[in-house]
């Protein structure tokens, strides 16, 4: 982690001849040399985390002189570091902890989503980190942006190949995920960011890719989203209302954002295609609900700002369903300006045994 560190500083205060040594290969050609001697006695995992960071700034250079805007490309090329550095400075801190095996996954998805954030990644190719550890719990699955790969030592999987092969996930039940993605720390975590809408495009498009869209409900162009998500005090992410909302006014469109699951297979897949953080929101965020009061459950999934509705229990909230298979929220009384918007979670009795979860 000190070489990489080293690095981004060199790079970051060094003019072009740097730029230009990297865009040509000489410095990554030397970074790589360092890598392959690296001692055996580190933890593998922590040695993935590094050879990850090192090819996303292999990746940087490139990508920034091309899609620059600046006339030069040098002071483009530096702030563009600078801001993936800021990004990085938190994990990069916890890097050696006897925890690395799990935090170098924090470490993974956040140089992704930095650089996806300010246009230097190329997201539509997934990154694949090689692991050598047969033992190594990660089942195969490298977070920040693999696709569920069983054997990274297979050359047969490729970007444009990824043929899942019998992961050891497969019948994980969802107890058995949660714990693995360290989701218990995430969920207490009060500082978890708000999403950007990047990232919905993201953790949507991933949906698109392997999930089974079962419905396409829609209120029209008429619904005007009457609320925002912010930070609220003591709990985290919240919703609030954007505007005055009248009681029995619809606040929240649920079958706007909300997406769908028939099997717990499926849904497994997508959460393992996911970074951790992202991994562990969808743990959270996922209930089961019949919608069309025909008896089948589905899995159902918010992934819009409403995913980040409190739960004010009978007492505190101010919206709720009209029925049991509403996916939509009406105010229940007038509702101010700013005010934090609540419904009662025990509202929803999830069903995980009948997906096999």
């Amino acid at each position: 982690m000190r070489f990489i560190l080293a690095l981004i500083y060199f790079l970051l205060h060094i003019g072009g001849t740097v730029a230009d040594a990297v865009v040509d290969g000489s410095i990554i050609d030397d970074a790589h040399q360092q890598h392959n001697h690296t001692s055996p006695t580190i933890n593998v995992r922590l040695e993935a985390a590094k050879y990850y960071l090192q090819s996303e700034v292999q990746h940087l250079f490139p990508q920034s002189v091309k899609i620059s805007g600046y006339s030069n490309s040098e002071q483009s090329v530096k702030y563009k570091l600078r801001l993936l550095e800021e990004a990085l400075n938190s994990e990069l801190s916890f890097v050696r902890d006897e925890k690395a095996k799990r935090i170098d996954i924090d470490a993974q998805e956040n140089i992704q989503t930095a650089a996806q954030s300010y246009g230097v990644l190329d997201t539509t190719t997934p990154i694949l980190i090689p692991t050598t550890s047969s033992n190594d719990d990660s089942c195969g699955i490298v977070d920040g942006g693999n696709d569920n790969q069983t054997d990274s030592n297979d050359t047969s999987i490729s970007p444009d190949n990824q043929a899942l092969t019998t992961p050891k996930w497969i019948d994980w039940e969802f107890e058995r995920m949660y714990h693995y993605f360290l989701c218990e720390e995430w969920a207490e975590d009060l500082t978890k960011p708000l999403y950007t809408p990047r990232m919905w495009d993201i953790i949507r498009d991933k949906y698109w890719q392997l999930g089974e869209s079962t419905f396409n409900f829609s209120h029209g162009d008429e619904y005007d989203q009457p609320y925002y998500a912010d930070f609220s005090e003591g709990m985290g992410r919240g919703v609030f209302a954007s505007r005055h909302i009248k009681k029995g006014e619809l606040v929240h469109d649920g079958t706007r954002d909300t997406v769908f699951f028939r099997d717990g297979a499926t849904w497994r897949k997508y959460v393992m295609s996911l970074g951790r953080r992202m991994s562990c929101d969808v743990l959270e965020w996922t209930w089961t609900q019949d919608v069309t009061g025909d008896g089948e459950y589905l899995l159902c999934l918010n992934l819009g700002d409403g995913a980040f509705f409190n739960s004010g229990g009978d007492k505190y909230s101010n919206i709720a369903p009209k029925t049991s298979t509403d996916l939509d929220f009406y105010a229940l009384r007038d509702i101010e300006v700013d005010e934090e918007l609540f419904y009662d979670y025990e509202l929803y009795e999830t069903h995980w045994s009948e997906f096999g979860l």
